[in-house]
């Protein structure tokens, strides 16, 4: 191997990990509020899944147990709605109407918050 291109590889390894740093985050937390009716108002943290869709593409990520997310895509603003597991297909998606706007090198922290209808 030509040794100019030895003496380029740290070079190159700090650019290409400086590269994949820049992707922008939004995590947050899945929230669901009261329960059945006749409780009284709570907002607890719930499994299920997060998904963002915007004009960069549709990317999405499960909620953990504590309702904890973390998706990386690209910058661009972007809706965010999720799902409780413990929802049905025929439930809608909460947080509709949400949006979040992803920049370069930054987390943006979000809560989605789902109400029974």
């Amino acid at each position: 191997m030509n040794r100019k291109w030895l003496a380029l590889l740290p070079f190159l390894a700090i650019g290409l990990s400086a590269c994949g740093e820049a992707s922008p985050t939004v995590s947050g937390v899945l929230m669901e509020e009261c329960g059945p009716p006749g409780c009284s108002p709570r907002q607890v943290p719930v499994a299920g899944q997060i998904r963002v869709s915007g004009l960069a593409g549709t990317y999405s990520a499960p909620a953990e147990h504590d309702g904890s997310f973390s998706i990386r895509a690209p910058a661009g603003t972007y809706d965010i709605v999720g799902r409780p597991w413990n929802w049905t297909t025929a439930d809608y998606p909460c947080g509709g109407g949400e949006h979040v706007t992803l920049e370069n090198g930054k987390t943006t922290r979000t809560t989605v918050l789902c109400s029974f209808p």
